[in-house]
């Protein structure tokens, strides 16, 4: 089964990043902290500060597998993943704006793998405004290699805060370049500082004929779900696929490293983002005309 493989292979091999941390307490606090964080968010709070190396790996660690795991169940019982693939060819390019350690992309190489297509003639392009590398390496690239027993053709990656003046210059020649865009959280990150609206809008302006673009994130973080109904408007833009989806994340494998990282950590059930507990997505797929 693609979700069973994809639990498995993310907690394969994890061990604390001893170059980061100097012990398991260490880890815990971060994620403890991070978990606050991402309480706030579904207040209309401010995002993480994934500038800070220890808040990426608490991510990596904590969040990412059951993020990639949530992607993966939406492709595959939604009906979302066929909607992403049609039309794509073998030579396709993938664009990811915000995208972290790369659960969505781990989650769609899977499944662009589980329904026949080589992963090895796909340009990817992946764009966020702090240093990813590390962490995408392990918790992504690695793993879909694992999965799929190859990689993307190429592999871009930029450090851009999407919203600065200079962000123009790069997202002119990256989005057209193009056939699939993901917009994974960077809205609600974006809509805390009240910039998400404009910066989807800007995106789907700068879209090449054809392209798709898919914004998903959780439901209730900065009036996600409301703001799904709003881009399905967007002029020049056609809907392709539109949902709502609450589910559930399984917990670390037994004497895997998140587990006994999250067994020593505060477990609040009031928060939405934390492993183990349920998501509640939001999503909508557009098409340019």
């Amino acid at each position: 089964m693609p979700l069973n493989q994809l639990w498995e292979t993310l907690h394969n091999g994890v061990i604390l990043n001893e170059r980061i941390f100097n012990n398991l307490a260490e880890v815990q606090t971060e994620v403890t902290n991070l978990r606050k964080t991402y309480s706030g968010m579904a207040r209309n709070g401010g995002g993480p500060n994934f500038s800070d190396a220890k808040v990426r790996e608490a991510y990596a660690l904590a969040y990412h597998p059951g993020h990639a795991h949530a992607y993966l169940q939406i492709m595959l019982n939604q009906g979302l993943g066929d909607s992403l693939i049609q039309g794509l060819g073998a030579q396709s390019s993938v664009g990811v704006l915000g995208a972290g350690a790369g659960a969505e992309t781990l989650a769609f190489f899977s499944f662009f793998a589980n329904r026949g297509f080589r992963p090895d003639g796909v340009t990817l392009s992946l764009i966020d405004q702090a240093d990813w590398a590390v962490q995408r390496q392990q918790c992504c690239i690695a793993k879909v290699q694992e999965i799929t027993g190859m990689l993307p053709k190429k592999i871009d990656s930029f450090i851009q805060d999407v919203v600065s003046p200079d962000a123009l210059s790069l997202l002119s020649r990256f989005v057209p370049s193009n056939d699939l865009i993901f917009c994974p959280a960077i809205y609600t990150e974006l809509e805390a500082k009240k910039k998400g609206h404009d910066f989807i809008n800007d995106v789907c302006r700068l879209m090449k004929s054809q392209s798709k673009i898919l914004v998903i994130d959780q439901a209730e973080v900065n009036g996600f779900a409301a703001a799904c109904v709003e881009f399905a408007g967007i002029p020049q833009m056609r809907l392709i696929h539109q949902g709502n989806m609450t589910l559930r994340v399984p917990s670390p494998p037994a004497g895997s490293f998140a587990s006994t990282v999250l067994d020593g950590v505060p477990y609040q059930n009031a928060n939405g983002r934390i492993a183990r507990t349920k998501y509640h997505f939001s999503w909508v797929l557009l098409q340019k005309n």
